[in-house]
């Protein structure tokens, strides 16, 4: 069963580009890769320029994104969170601030920060 999430950075304009994430979004999961392999403004926003992905590892080389990996149209990163109007959906929603990861849980329809 997929845990779905975003993955969000806040850009030097004080907007947000964004992608979805399909696998293993589960903070237990996504939160320790995110710390550990994306820990820059610079690695993120890498990351955020792939597009959606499946899975996310520890390096970009190891990610499974629908654009590079399978070739699928429509899976750029987006200015804003393209999937805002769908949270309900996602379960889970990692933002890149600055100098720090923010988890917030979806599942109630609204968000809430999460203690890591």
């Amino acid at each position: 069963m997929a845990t779905r999430s975003i993955i969000a950075v806040k850009t030097s304009d004080n907007t947000y580009s964004s992608i979805y994430t399909h696998w293993d979004g589960n903070p237990d999961t996504r939160y320790p890769i995110l710390v550990e392999g994306y820990n820059t403004q610079e690695k993120v926003e890498e990351l955020i320029s792939m597009g959606d992905a499946s899975v996310i590892n520890e390096t970009i080389e190891e990610c499974k994104f629908y654009g590079r990996d399978n070739k699928e149209d429509d899976t750029d990163a987006t200015t804003g969170i393209k999937y805002l109007k769908d949270i309900e959906c996602q379960e889970f929603l990692y933002v890149w601030d600055t100098n720090e990861w923010k988890v917030y849980n979806t599942r109630s329809g609204y968000l809430r920060k999460l203690k890591m």
